[in-house]
């Protein structure tokens, strides 16, 4: 009996400290006006092919993309494991610039989503590279949805 009184409440703390270790949370994208140009490219087995880059200027358009994946859930993962999850398959690979006029400045933001819906975001926030997050969820209707807004037929 008294083994059993030490066990609940043992369980009880692991199930809670496992359930506060995850760090889920939302991604939030407060200003979605700092790109100017977005650059759409699909890789395939770590190679990227000829036609399967996509250039949009239109800021409406990278609004409503970053709007789209606002709000899905995702948790932080090692860069090793971002790499190493973008190795194999079918990857499409977003990345939003800010231009100065005559050429693109460095990369604000990015994402990549896996065939399989699985989004892969490389920066914690618009202009931060510091933790790459995974969503803890697949969102293969998000990537068909931005490939609609976009006209991307690959």
């Amino acid at each position: 009996m008294l083994i059993q009184h030490f066990y609940v409440p043992l369980l009880f703390i692991i199930v809670l400290l496992s359930a506060c270790s995850s760090k889920e949370e939302p991604i939030k994208i407060e200003d979605k006006d700092f790109a100017d140009l977005l650059v759409v490219q699909k890789v395939e087995n770590n190679i990227s092919s000829q036609g399967t880059e996509t250039i949009i200027k239109d800021k409406e358009k990278i609004k409503e993309i970053l709007s789209i994946v606002e709000g899905v859930q995702v948790e932080e993962m090692e860069s090793e494991q971002l790499f190493k999850e973008m190795k194999s398959g079918i990857v499409y690979m977003f990345a939003f610039f800010k231009e100065d006029g005559t050429k693109p400045k460095k990369g604000e933001y990015a994402f990549n989503i896996l065939e399989d819906g699985t989004i892969l975001f490389s920066y914690d926030n618009v202009g931060y590279t510091n933790i790459p997050a995974i969503t803890t969820e697949k969102h293969i209707n998000l990537l068909n949805k931005m490939k609609q807004t976009l006209n991307i037929n690959y």
